[in-house]
């Protein structure tokens, strides 16, 4: 049986990864955000705690809501999380399921499964999202594990 490791991320880590994937470097996102890009640069790091205060500048600066931030669980790609996120849109295509279809299905919007499909998002979409996805492509959530 296929097994999934969880592995909990950091505050700073999902800053660092959002930020990476709007192409931004830590010295462009502290002139968006106007803050030092070394005070960045130890919140992505988590030696320092950011304040609310804080978390909805950079929020803001990376254009995304601030419970979204929290909400999600990014890291960067791993391997199995390329080959999750490939093996799921392979089982899309041999289902004849769109991507509007599959968004609908799962209670999304299709430019979040754009997003998924493009490894923008990583596995932030979670367990109860695949779970969804297995019930979508009436397969058992393992099938969609490498």
């Amino acid at each position: 049986m296929k097994s999934l490791r969880i592995r909990k991320v950091s505050l700073g880590e999902k800053i660092k990864v959002v930020r990476k994937s709007r192409k931004l470097s830590l010295r462009k996102l502290a002139a968006i955000a106007d803050m030092e890009h070394s005070h960045i640069n130890l919140i992505e790091k988590g030696e320092v705690s950011p304040s609310i205060a804080v978390m909805e500048v950079l929020a803001e600066a990376l254009d995304i809501s601030l419970t979204d931030l929290y909400s999600v669980g990014l890291a960067t790609l791993t391997d199995i999380e390329n080959d999750i996120i490939r093996i799921s849109k392979e089982k899309r295509v041999q289902l004849k399921i769109t991507q509007s279809e599959l968004s609908e299905k799962l209670g999304a919007t299709k430019e979040f499964v754009s997003d998924i499909e493009n490894g923008q998002l990583g596995i932030c979409y979670g367990i109860r999202h695949l779970e969804a996805m297995a019930r979508v492509f009436k397969c058992n959530l393992t099938d969609l594990l490498p």
